[in-house]
């Protein structure tokens, strides 16, 4: 008895064991969301931030922008844009607009789309792309720096 009762019990530790856990590796790391550049609007309704995602058979990753309405309970993350072939990041919001860099066209420019979603519009073209934005606080103004090329400048001076 004394037997059957140890081997029951010996059965029953193996069976609720948790299973060993598998470990972390490199393409998981590499598979991870990354989440970054959070804005939310002025009157607290909506968030939008860039999300990276990484197709890891393809060996690249690109930027989506989502959007959550911090006004609606249970509200679920939507993607604003869903060109797969396009990265979005940096966004900022304005009133109604979110302001965002993208490379689509193949270059990186300053665009625009209303927060509700719909189609963006290309704000800016600049040959050699830029580093940075900001948008006024009103929205009608747009300031876009670039580090300063001194050399083809002084060849153009000449």
């Amino acid at each position: 008895m004394k037997i059957m009762l140890s081997a029951s019990l010996a059965v029953l530790a193996l069976a609720s064991a948790p299973a060993a856990a598998r470990q972390l590796t490199i393409d998981d790391v590499t598979m991870l969301s990354r989440v970054g550049a959070p804005t939310a609007s002025p009157d607290g309704h909506w968030l939008v931030w860039a999300q990276r995602e990484t197709d890891l058979a393809a060996d690249k990753g690109r930027f989506d922008l989502w959007r959550l309405d911090l006004t609606t309970s249970g509200a679920r993350p939507v993607k604003l844009l869903a060109d797969p072939q396009v990265n979005e990041n940096d966004p900022q919001i304005v009133g109604n607009t979110v302001y965002f860099t993208s490379d689509k066209g193949g270059e990186d420019a300053v665009w625009s789309v209303p927060v509700t979603g719909g189609t963006s519009r290309k704000l800016t073209s600049f040959k050699g792309g830029f580093s940075g934005f900001k948008v006024a606080p009103t929205g009608d103004k747009l300031l876009v720096w670039a580090p300063r090329n001194f050399l083809g400048t002084a060849e153009r001076l000449g």
